[in-house]
């Protein structure tokens, strides 16, 4: 869910490059490509995740859809916050 989190929240703060190349995808989640294959492979088969035109990886509707079932009851809002406007 971490992999799937991550691409929500780049979705999130620019929907016009939503993707994260593998390097970028391996320093983020302190894993090599190789450990990374599988997941992608299993992502982009379930539908979660596709290659953008760059080559990036990012979330696709259904990959939304899965992140935002997973985290049901608010949790999802924690996702990106605004910190400048945190609570007294």
């Amino acid at each position: 869910m971490k992999l799937l989190s991550l691409l929500y929240v780049r979705l999130r703060q620019n929907i016009r490059d939503p993707g994260i190349g593998n390097v970028a995808l391996e320093t983020l989640l302190d894993c090599p490509t190789e450990h990374l294959e599988f997941h992608v492979w299993y992502f982009r088969e379930k539908g979660w995740a596709q290659r953008t035109e760059k080559g990036t990886l990012a979330i696709t509707v259904d990959g939304v859809d899965r992140i935002k079932s997973e985290y049901a009851g608010g949790a999802q809002d924690k996702f990106l916050t605004d910190q400048s406007k945190a609570d007294p």
